[in-house]
């Protein structure tokens, strides 16, 4: 389930199930054209392959009139990384605004996403917390956490 920030140059991916959060990996990069970093398309891919999912869940951003053409161009660049490296997957796409209100986040801080994941999966703390990116990586979780309950939803087993 990846997650990645506005400007694409964070986020997380997660591997989990609805009991337990399995791996938990910040959205690898590479520097191809010297100081700009971009989503490096294999070890996303390679990570869809090694834990197999039943579906992928991405994150639909968009860019902001308030954002300038080269962060627009890199949160458009990024997510395009994203998706490409979901091909053959069951993809799914969830707004910002669906996953935040199902996870009670609406109005809260940023870091409020932490305390809520590890709510949620209480033993995803070691693969979360201290890290540089651990709310992008809670959030990450949240929005795993959101995509299976939606999936048990469209299996009419709430």
């Amino acid at each position: 389930f990846p997650s990645h920030d506005r400007q694409g140059k964070n986020g997380a991916l997660v591997a989990m199930t609805e009991t337990e959060v399995i791996e938990v990996l910040d959205v690898p990069h590479h520097l191809p054209f010297g100081t700009k970093p971009i989503v490096d398309v294999c070890m996303v891919r390679s990570f869809l392959i090694r834990h197999d999912p039943d579906f992928v869940v991405i994150e639909s951003v968009w860019t902001m009139p308030s954002d300038g053409k080269a962060s627009g161009a890199s949160l458009v660049r990024s997510w395009g990384c994203l998706y490409g490296a979901t091909a053959g997957c069951d993809v799914r796409f969830v707004y910002p605004s669906k996953w935040k209100a199902y996870a009670g986040l609406i109005r809260m801080a940023k870091a409020a996403s932490v305390p809520r994941a590890l709510r949620f999966y209480p033993s995803a703390g070691p693969l979360i917390e201290g890290f540089k990116n651990e709310i992008d990586r809670a959030d990450a979780v949240l929005i795993g956490h959101f995509g299976l309950f939606e999936d048990r939803v469209k299996r009419g087993k709430r």
